[in-house]
C-alpha cells in the first residue's frame, strides 16, 4: 500500500487577537461535523471567553499532555494522541505556539501540525499576521517589539485554504473595551499599546496584502495550467518601458504617479535590448533609472527581443500586466510614414492592455530610418544583407551572360527557369523581401531584353504575360515558404531547448539531490550567463550571498537582472539579458531553487540540532562522571581528615597510618582524574608537541607496569621463546607471590643498565597475573612519557574490566613495524562496544562507576599524535586486545642535534587538528623513579629477564585494594 494522502490544511488568519479566528474556526468545524465528518478538538485556547468555551464544548476533546517544567505543570497539544485517535479533522488553535521544553521532539506547534498532516489528517488552525516569519521585521517596527513565535512562510503557503477573519479596527477596539478580549485590568494597557488604531490599521493592511499575494500566486498557477494568455486585470500591474535615456526618469516618475499609493498595485520597469546586447543608452543612464525604480519599490526587468514592441507586449502578458506606459518622441511626419514607431505597434498588439503614451523631446530630432529587423524575422542580419546583394547582382549577371550568347541562343523558358533559380537561392539566403526584390528585377530584365518587342516593357504575346505572372507568383511563393521554414526551424530549436531544460529540471526535482550551488551553476550554464548569485537576508536584515557561480555578483547594482524569489531571497543574474521565453523557463528554475534553498536551510538546522544534541550528551556524561569521581575521593578524604581531627579519640599508629593512606589514595585518584581531563583537553585543542627518541619497548613496558603497581608479573625468558636462551636463563623466571612488591630487571646486549618494576602490594595477595614477552630487538622512535601514559591507560583498562583474568603483554618485530599487544582473557567486549571503546566518556561496564571513560580515548589521541596506530580486537578464546603498531627503528638510533623530532600531531579525536606537547625524555629521572622500588635488581644476561622479590613492610601494602589503585593511579611521571 502507498503512503497516506497528505491532510488538508485550513488556516484562519487574523490581523490581531480578538478578531474572531477561533470562533470562526469552531463554527467551520461545527459545519464539518454536521456534514458527518469525524471532528475532534486537539487544543483550543478560550482565554476565559465564555462564547469560545461554549462552542468548544460541542466536540470530542482529546486530553492535553501534562508537561512539568521549572516546578510548574503546563498543558500542551498531545500530538501523539491525535495520531493515535486518527480523526478525519482535528482543530488546533494557535499555530505559532512554542512547545514547553520536554513536551516532545518537536519544538514548535506548526511542526506538530506538519506531522499530523503527513499522517493524512485534515487540520483547522489559527494564526495572526504578526507571526509570519517574512513579516517579523515589519511587524516589529509597527508594534515596537519583536515577535519570537513565528511560522515559516513556506509552510503557511502549503495551506489548501486560508480564510481571512476580518473586522474593522474601530470595531475591534470596541470589542476590547467591552472586555470581550482581555480582562478589564488589562484593557487600558492594551488600548494604549498594541491596540492603538494606527497599529491595527497597519496590521490589517499587512494581512490583506499578504492574502492578496497568495491569491495572486494561485491565479498565476491557474493561468499557466490553462495556457491563458489574455490579461486578467485582477490586480493592477503597471509596466513602464524605458530605453535607458534621459527620458527614462520622466517615464518612471509618471508610472509612480499612476500607481500612486493604491495598495496592491505593482510597478515594473522594463528595458528591452537586442539579442546582441546593444543598448540605446549608456550604463550610467541605465543605472540612474534603475536606482530610481528600486528606491520606489519598483522591480527592474531586462528583456531581449528583436522587436521592442513584440517583446514588450509578450512580457506584459507573461506578468498579467494591466497598463503600459510608453515614451513617444516628437518624430517628423515623414518619419512616421516610413516607420510607425514602437508605440503604434504596441497599441496595435496590446488589445486589452491599457497603453499610456507620454511625449518627450529627448529622442533624436532628425528622423532616421529604422534599422531594427521586422517583427518575428528568423533570418540573421548578415544573411539578409547578403541576400539583398545577391538579389541585385545575380539577375544582372544572368542578363549579361544571355546577351553575350547572342539572340536566340537560349529559349525564353530557359531564361525564366534560370531567374527562378536565382530567386530560390536568394530566398534561402536572405528571406522573403530580398527574394521578392529579385523576382521583380528579374521580371523587368526578362521583359526588356528577352520578350518581343525587345527594348520595351510592352509584351506583344499573351503567353509571355502569363509566363511573367507565373514567374513572379512562383518566386514569391518559394521565398515565403523558405522564410516560413526558417522561422519554424528557429521556433523548433527554441522549443527543443526549452523542453530539454524543463526535462532536466524535472529530473532534478525527482532526484532530490540538488544543492543551491549546483542549481545556481545549472542556471548559469543553461542561460549562458557570466555570473549568478543568490542573496538572502541574515538575522540583522543585511543581504549576503548564499550561493554563487561564475563571476562574483554581490549586490543588486552589479546584476543585469534581479528576481525576488521571496521577501528574503533574491536571484541575481549577470550577463546577456534574457528573452521573454527564457524568463518563463527561469520562473520554473526559480521555484525549484527556492525549494532547494528551503531544504538546505532545514538540513542545516537539523545538523545543528544534532550537533547541539551530541554536545549536550557529552556534557551530561562529563558532568555525571566527574560529579561521581570527585565525590568519591573527596568523601574519603573528608572522612579521614575528620577522624584525624577528632578530639578525645586516641588512634593507634596503624589507624593513623590507615587514615593518611586513605587521604593519599584519594589525592592520587583526583590527580588521575585531572590528568585525564587535561590530556583530553590538550588533544582536543591541539596543544601537544612530540619529542621522540629511540627506546626499547621493554623499557616502556617496565615503566608502565611500575606506574600501575603491577604485583604478579611473570616475564618470558629467551629460552622459553626459543631464541637461544639456556636452561639457567629459563629457570631465572619468577612469579611474584604475596610477600609484597615485584621487581623485574630487563637487560640486553645493547643496554647495560636495567629497569626495575616495583609493585605496591595488596592486602589480598596476588593481583591478576601479567605475562610479559618482549623481543629485545623491538625498538621504537616515540615520546617516552606520552607512550608510557598510553600503556598505563590500556593496562588499567584491562585490569579494571578483565575480572581478574591473566594479562599478556608481548612485543614482536616485523620487516617494517613493531607490534605491541596487550591482551586479557577476561569477559571481553561486544562487537558494538569494540567500535566505540575509543569514544570519550565510554564505559564498558556502567555498574562500575569509577572512571570517566576517558582512558582509552586519551590513549588513542596520544597515539595519533605520535603517528602510532592503535586498534582494538577480540582475544582468541575470549577477552580484549589492544594492538599498537609502530614504525620500526634501529637500536640506539641517535636523536637529532636539536634533541627532538617535532612531529605535529594531527587528526584528534573530534576531527580537529592537534598541536604539540613536550614530555620529559627518558633518562635519569625515570631511572630514579623505577629504581626507587624496594628490593634490588640483578644484572641479567643479555637476553634474559629476571624478577626478584623485594622487601616491603606489611602495613605498607595493606592500605589500598587493587581496584582503588587502578582508579587512583600513581600520577604522571
Amino acid at each position: 500500500m502507498g503512503s497516506p494522502r497528505r491532510g488538508k490544511l485550513t488556516v484562519f488568519l487574523g490581523y490581531a487577537p480578538g478578531v474572531g479566528k477561533t470562533v470562526a474556526m469552531l463554527e467551520a468545524a461545527a459545519g464539518a461535523k454536521s456534514a458527518g465528518r469525524d471532528v475532534v478538538v486537539g487544543i483550543v485556547e478560550d482565554h476565559g471567553r465564555a462564547h469560545t468555551a461554549a462552542l468548544a464544548q460541542g466536540f470530542e476533546t482529546l486530553p492535553r499532555a501534562q508537561v512539568p517544567y521549572q516546578g510548574r505543570t503546563f498543558e500542551e497539544l498531545d500530538a501523539e494522541a491525535v495520531l493515535t485517535r486518527a480523526p478525519e479533522l482535528v482543530v488546533i488553535d494557535e499555530l505559532a505556539h512554542t512547545n514547553v521544553p520536554g513536551s516532545g521532539d518537536r519544538e514548535k506547534r506548526w511542526e506538530d501540525v506538519s506531522a499530523i498532516l503527513t499522517a493524512g489528517i485534515d487540520v483547522f488552525t489559527t494564526i495572526n499576521i504578526q507571526h509570519l516569519e517574512s513579516l517579523g521585521d515589519v511587524v516589529g517596527s509597527i508594534i515596537g517589539r519583536v515577535q519570537h513565535e513565528r511560522v515559516p512562510d513556506p509552510f503557511l503557503r502549503t495551506a489548501d485554504e486560508v480564510e481571512l477573519v476580518d473586522i474593522s479596527p474601530v470595531a475591534l477596539r470596541a470589542r476590547l473595551s467591552e472586555g470581550n478580549i482581555y480582562a478589564a485590568a488589562k484593557v487600558d494597557a492594551a488600548m494604549s499599546n498594541y491596540f492603538r488604531l494606527g497599529n491595527l490599521t497597519a496590521l490589517r493592511e499587512l494581512a490583506l496584502l499578504w492574502l492578496a499575494d497568495r491569491v495572486d500566486e494561485g491565479l498565476e498557477e491557474y493561468r499557466d495550467a490553462k495556457g491563458i494568455r489574455d490579461t486578467w486585470a485582477a490586480r493592477d500591474r503597471i509596466i513602464v518601458a524605458v530605453t535607458g535615456g534621459a527620458e527614462s526618469i520622466t517615464l518612471i516618475r509618471r508610472g509612480l504617479r499612476i500607481a500612486g499609493r493604491v495598495a496592491g498595485r505593482e510597478l515594473l520597469v522594463v528595458h528591452v535590448v537586442e539579442p546582441d546586447g546593444t543598448r540605446s543608452a549608456t550604463a550610467p543612464d541605465l543605472m540612474r533609472a534603475r536606482e530610481l525604480a528600486e528606491a520606489n519599490n519598483a522591480t527592474w526587468h531586462t528583456v531581449v527581443g528583436d522587436d521592442v514592441a513584440t517583446a514588450l507586449v509578450e512580457f506584459a502578458r507573461t506578468v498579467n500586466a494591466s497598463q503600459i506606459v510608453l515614451g513617444v518622441s516628437r518624430t517628423p511626419w515623414y518619419g512616421r510614414i516610413f516607420s510607425p514607431g514602437v508605440a503604434s505597434r504596441v497599441i496595435a498588439s496590446a488589445a486589452d492592455i491599457d497603453v499610456h503614451m507620454v511625449t518627450h523631446s529627448q529622442a533624436a530630432r532628425v528622423w532616421r530610418p529604422r534599422r531594427e529587423t521586422r517583427p518575428g524575422s528568423a533570418i540573421s542580419k548578415l544573411r539578409r544583407i547578403l541576400g539583398w546583394v545577391i538579389g541585385a547582382l545575380a539577375p544582372l549577371a544572368l542578363t549579361v551572360l544571355f546577351i553575350a550568347l547572342g539572340p536566340g541562343a537560349v529559349s525564353l523558358s530557359i531564361n525564366f527557369l534560370s531567374f527562378i533559380t536565382v530567386v530560390v537561392i536568394v530566398a534561402l539566403i536572405g528571406g522573403l523581401w530580398p527574394a521578392v526584390m529579385t523576382a521583380v528585377l528579374g521580371t523587368a530584365l526578362i521583359n526588356w531584353f528577352f520578350t518581343h518587342p525587345v527594348g520595351s516593357f510592352t509584351i506583344a504575346e499573351f503567353e509571355n504575360i502569363l509566363a511573367l505572372a507565373i514567374f513572379i507568383a512562383v518566386a514569391v511563393a518559394v521565398a515565403t515558404v523558405v522564410d516560413l521554414a526558417a522561422r519554424r526551424s528557429r521556433q523548433a530549436q527554441a522549443a527543443e531547448h526549452e523542453g530539454s531544460v524543463l526535462s532536466e529540471l524535472a529530473r532534478s526535482m525527482i532526484a532530490e539531490g540538488d544543492s543551491p550551488e549546483s542549481m545556481v551553476e545549472s542556471i548559469r550554464t543553461t542561460f549562458v550567463l557570466d555570473g549568478v548569485a543568490v542573496l538572502s537576508k541574515d538575522e540583522a536584515g543585511e543581504w549576503a550571498v548564499t550561493a554563487s557561480a561564475g563571476e562574483p555578483v554581490t549586490t543588486r547594482a552589479e546584476a543585469t537582472e534581479t528576481f525576488d524569489l521571496d521577501d528574503d531571497t533574491a536571484l541575481l543574474l549577470k550577463g546577456q539579458p534574457l528573452s521573454a521565453g527564457e524568463q518563463r523557463i527561469l520562473d520554473a528554475y526559480a521555484g525549484r531553487l527556492l525549494r532547494v534553498l528551503t531544504e538546505s536551510e532545514l538540513a542545516a538546522t537539523r545538523s545543528q540540532a544534532r550537533e547541539l544534541s551530541a554536545g549536550n550528551a557529552v556534557r551530561t556524561a562529563l558532568l555525571t562522571a566527574v560529579s561521581h569521581d570527585l565525590r568519591t575521593p573527596l568523601g574519603a578524604i573528608k572522612a579521614a581528615t575528620s577522624t584525624l581531627m577528632l578530639d578525645g579519640i586516641a588512634l593507634s599508629d596503624a589507624d593513623e597510618r590507615l587514615m593518611l593512606t586513605t587521604i593519599e589514595n584519594g589525592t592520587l585518584r583526583l590527580e588521575k582524574l585531572i590528568d585525564n581531563l587535561l590530556d583530553m583537553s590538550r588533544i582536543q585543542s591541539g596543544a601537544v608537541t612530540i619529542s621522540t627518541s629511540p627506546v626499547p619497548v621493554s623499557d616502556l613496558v617496565v615503566s608502565a607496569l611500575a606506574e600501575v603497581g603491577a604485583e604478579n608479573v611473570r616475564t618470558v625468558t629467551a629460552g622459553e621463546r626459543g631464541d637461544g636462551g639456556d636452561a639457567e636463563g629459563a629457570a631465572a623466571e619468577a612469579v611474584v607471590g604475596p610477600a609484597g612488591g615485584a621487581a623485574a630487571s630487563v637487560g640486553n646486549a645493547d643496554r647495560s643498565s636495567s629497569r626495575t618494576v616495583s609493585g605496591r602490594g595488596a592486602a589480598d595477595g596476588y593481583g591478576p597475573e601479567i605475562t610479559v614477552d618482549i623481543d629485545p630487538d623491538a625498538w621504537v622512535d616515540v615520546d617516552f612519557g606520552l607512550l608510557e601514559r598510553v600503556l598505563v591507560n590500556i593496562v588499567e583498562n584491562s585490569l579494571k574490566y578483565g575480572d581478574g583474568a591473566p594479562l599478556t603483554i608481548d612485543a614482536s618485530t616485523g620487516a617494517e613495524a613493531v607490534y605491541l599487544r596487550i591482551a586479557d582473557s577476561g569477559p571481553g567486549v561486544s562487537d558494538d562496544a569494540l567500535e566505540t571503546i575509543f569514544t570519550p566518556f565510554t564505559r564498558l561496564d556502567e555498574s562500575n562507576a569509577k572512571g570517566l571513560g576517558l582512558g582509552m580515548a586519551v590513549a588513542l589521541g596520544l597515539c595519533r599524535a605520535m603517528g602510532i596506530d592503535l586498534s582494538a580486537e577480540h582475544t582468541p578464546g575470549g577477552g580484549f586486545t589492544a594492538v599498537l603498531t609502530f614504525p620500526r627503528c634501529g637500536k640506539g638510533a641517535m636523536t637529532p642535534p636539536d634533541g627532538s623530532d617535532a612531529v605535529p600531531a594531527t587528526d584528534d579525536l573530534f576531527g580537529g587538528t592537534s598541536g604539540t606537547t613536550s614530555a620529559d625524555e627518558p633518562g635519569g629521572e625515570d631511572d630514579e623513579l623505577i629504581g626507587a622500588a624496594a628490593g634490588t635488581a640483578s644484572a641479567g644476561d643479555d637476553d634474559s629477564v629476571r624478577a626478584d622479590v623485594g622487601e616491603k613492610a606489611a602495613d605498607d601494602v595493606a592500605t589500598t585494594t587493587e581496584d582503588d589503585r587502578l582508579q587512583a593511579g600513581e600520577g604522571r611521571r
